[in-house]
C-alpha cells in the first residue's frame, strides 16, 4: 500500500514540475519578439537540457523559441537543429508570431519543406 502512495506522489510531484513550464516559455516568446534572443535561449535551454519540458506542446515550443533565438543571432547549424527537431514534434508548426528574419523563414520554410514566398513584382503604371 505504501508502495502505490509513493508511486502516485511522484507522478504528483511530476505533474506539478512539468505545469510550471508555460510561464517561463511564455516569457521566452516575449523576449524572442523583443529581439532579446540571448535572454529567450537563456530562459528555454535550461527546461530542456533538464528535462523539465514533458509534454509534446512544451517541447515543440522550447525548440521553436531555440531555432528563432540562434538563427537570428546567425548561430545557422544549431537554428537548423532545432527547427528539424521542432518538425518531429510539430510537423505543422508555424513561426508566423515570431516575425523573423527573411534568413530564418526561409531556414524555417526549407527545413519544414514549406516552398520560400514568391516575391511579388512591381507592376508600373505609366499615364
Amino acid at each position: 500500500m505504501a508502495k502505490k502512495y509513493f508511486i502516485l506522489f511522484i507522478i504528483f510531484l511530476t505533474v506539478q514540475a512539468s505545469a510550471n513550464e508555460w510561464p517561463t516559455l511564455k516569457q521566452a516568446e516575449v523576449e524572442i519578439k523583443n529581439h532579446n534572443y540571448k535572454s529567450a535561449i537563456d530562459l528555454t535551454m535550461p527546461l530542456l537540457n533538464q528535462l523539465k519540458l514533458t509534454t509534446v506542446e512544451e517541447i515543440a515550443q522550447g525548440h521553436k523559441i531555440l531555432a528563432a533565438a540562434r538563427c537570428e543571432l546567425g548561430d545557422i547549424g544549431m537554428a537548423k537543429d532545432h527547427f528539424e527537431t521542432l518538425m518531429i514534434f510539430s510537423p505543422h508548426e508555424s513561426i508566423q508570431d515570431f516575425q523573423l528574419s527573411q534568413t530564418c523563414q526561409n531556414l524555417f520554410n526549407g527545413v519544414m519543406g514549406k516552398p520560400a514566398p514568391a516575391e511579388r513584382k512591381k507592376v508600373k503604371i505609366s499615364n
